[in-house]
């Protein structure tokens, strides 16, 4: 795709790791990994850290305590990658424009530092 870098998460360079796919033992090994990351995402809005960088967090992290199975993205360099479906997560406060086609509210967990929202 000639233009995968203005996509969004197009381009994004992981390597998709296809050999290591459905393999239970793995992808345990993948996650245990002290370079591991997670991506949460809810309700469709992944985690951003600082504005723009995904807010990439481990895999024990207790924000993740409501978060879906962990789904492998890929490897970033040596470092795997995972997202995780944080959506049984509630905030205290629903925004009017959650569902919209542009939601430009912000939610931040409580579990995490102040740059992730």
């Amino acid at each position: 795709m000639q233009i995968a870098e203005t996509v969004t998460f197009g381009g994004s360079g992981l390597d998709r790791a296809a050999q290591w796919r459905g393999s239970t033992d793995e992808m345990a090994r993948l996650a245990a990994d002290p370079a591991a990351g997670v991506l949460p995402v809810w309700r469709g809005k992944p985690l951003i850290r600082s504005g723009t960088a995904p807010g990439w967090i481990a895999p024990g992290d207790p924000a993740l305590g409501a978060a879906g199975p962990l789904v492998f993205l890929g490897l970033d360099g040596p470092a795997p990658r995972f997202a995780a479906d944080l959506s049984a997560w509630q905030p205290d406060t629903l925004p009017e424009t959650l569902g919209a086609f542009h939601d430009p509210s912000v939610q931040a967990h409580p579990a995490l530092p102040n740059d992730h929202v």
